[in-house]
């Protein structure tokens, strides 16, 4: 089973944060920031890692090409080669995709990332509120403004006139074409 969290640091504790990973079982936590460092310590690199390590979570740093300040496109093979080690890493453990946004509608790793994930490989993925609830893609990208979400993702998404996902267009990402399913 591939689970793929999603989550913003913000302005928690480390602790709370940590929690919320260990809570789901998240062995690998991507920090998917452009640059990973924050004005709160906590969520600096060097501090960060050392804390997950501590709890057992590995750490890696992959803003380079997930960054929300990247100019990488999601039609670019390198974007598209990050999202397939995501998927992978993601096949043996649950893993998180970190950034610093609090709400995941305001933020590329939904917009962008969660975006990419289920339109280009069928793959959901789950916000972890800042509450500690688990919010679906398909429920953040609704309420989600399409400035964040790429037209490309936007039209294989099919957002609808109330802003919901029609999902169809996942079998035809997932390779309809070819008898898959």
């Amino acid at each position: 089973m591939t689970t793929i969290y999603l989550i913003g640091h913000s302005n928690r504790s480390a602790s709370d944060f940590v929690h919320e990973l260990t809570a789901r079982g998240v062995r690998l936590l991507i920090d998917v920031r452009s640059s990973p460092r924050s004005r709160f310590k906590q969520f600096g690199r060097d501090a960060l890692e050392a804390a997950l390590a501590t709890h057992g979570i590995a750490y890696s740093w992959r803003g380079e090409v997930l960054g929300g300040r990247t100019t990488i496109a999601v039609d670019d093979p390198t974007f598209a080669a990050a999202l397939v080690s995501v998927i992978s890493d993601a096949s043996c453990n649950p893993i998180a995709l970190m950034c610093a946004e609090g709400d995941p509608a305001d933020c590329h790793r939904s917009g962008k990332i969660g975006a990419a994930l289920i339109a280009l490989h069928g793959q959901p993925s789950t916000n972890i509120l800042r509450d500690g609830t688990d919010e679906g893609i398909e429920a953040t990208l609704a309420r989600t403004s399409p400035d964040l979400i790429p037209s490309e993702l936007q039209t294989r998404l099919a957002l609808g006139p109330q802003a919901e996902l029609d999902l169809a267009p996942r079998q035809y990402a997932r390779g309809a074409d070819d008898g898959r399913k």
